[in-house]
C-alpha cells in the first residue's frame, strides 16, 4: 500500500493554465484526496476568474454549484497555494 502523501487533507487553490490571453483563468478550489506521481485528485470546485465590470478587478466566480472529484495533472497547474485554515 502506498505511503500517505504529505499533502492529502489540505486545502488547496490551483489556477490551471490557459491556452489563450482571452480565456478565462479556470481555478479548482478544494481538499486533496490522492497524489501520485502525475497528478492529484481535488475534491471540490470549479471557478473561472472573470473581470468586474464595476470595479474591473478580477473575481472568482463559481462554474459549478456542487463539489466534484477532479483529477489535475502536474502539468496542466500554473501555480497552486495552500489555503489556511479560516481563510
Amino acid at each position: 500500500m502506498p505511503a500517505k502523501s504529505t499533502m492529502q487533507g489540505q486545502r488547496i487553490k490551483i489556477v490551471l493554465r490557459r491556452f489563450h490571453v482571452q480565456t478565462p483563468r479556470e481555478i479548482i478550489r478544494g481538499m486533496i484526496t490522492e497524489v501520485d506521481e502525475f497528478g492529484f485528485r481535488v475534491s471540490g470546485r470549479r471557478f473561472q476568474e472573470v473581470t468586474d465590470l464595476e470595479t474591473s478587478l478580477p473575481v472568482e466566480r463559481p462554474v459549478e454549484g456542487d463539489n466534484k472529484v477532479y483529477w489535475v495533472p502536474f502539468n496542466s497547474v500554473r501555480y497552486s497555494e495552500l489555503l489556511l485554515p479560516g481563510s
